[in-house]
């Protein structure tokens, strides 16, 4: 409602004007066909004519951009509007994404430290079982799964 009262109210003075402009080029006219006859009035017409023709084509050009200008400048600005929205948005992500990584290389150095354990851990045990055979320690006791040994981080 707003913007409706605002573009009423900025119409008056254009119309105001362009009807001042008509009534000008009227009286113009009249008065140069009442001085001089139709020679006086062709006379101005000639000396005025590519003014006249100017400001009739500058005002008609206003009136019927000014509509398509002002619609133009409003999806302007919501264009503007969702750049920014989408611009933050990608800020988010990118700053979670960082995050993911963050606890990712943490988690996988975690794995890493703790195959390193098992690994020397099992080569203990397997060196111990060669010193003391009769302990009874069976090498595949100490075989790491294969699914340990993936240092790939699952989902």
């Amino acid at each position: 409602m707003q913007q409706t009262i605002e573009n009423t109210t900025s119409q008056w003075p254009s119309a105001a004007v362009a009807i001042t402009m008509i009534a000008l080029i009227g009286f113009l006219m009249g008065l140069s066909v009442y001085k001089g006859g139709m020679d006086g009035a062709l006379k101005m017409w000639a000396a005025l004519g590519t003014l006249v023709g100017i400001l009739t084509g500058s005002m008609a050009t206003y009136f019927f951009t000014r509509t398509t200008t002002s619609a133009a400048l409003r999806e302007a600005s919501h264009a503007t509007q969702l750049a920014v929205t989408a611009s933050e948005t990608a800020k988010t992500a990118t700053q979670q994404v960082q995050e993911k990584d963050a606890k990712v290389q943490s988690q996988q150095q975690v794995i890493t430290e703790l195959q390193s354990d098992v690994l020397k851990k099992s080569q203990a045990l397997e060196s111990l079982s060669r010193e003391h055979p009769d302990l009874r320690i069976r090498p595949e006791m100490f075989i790491v799964p294969e699914h340990l040994m993936d240092t790939r981080i699952h989902p």
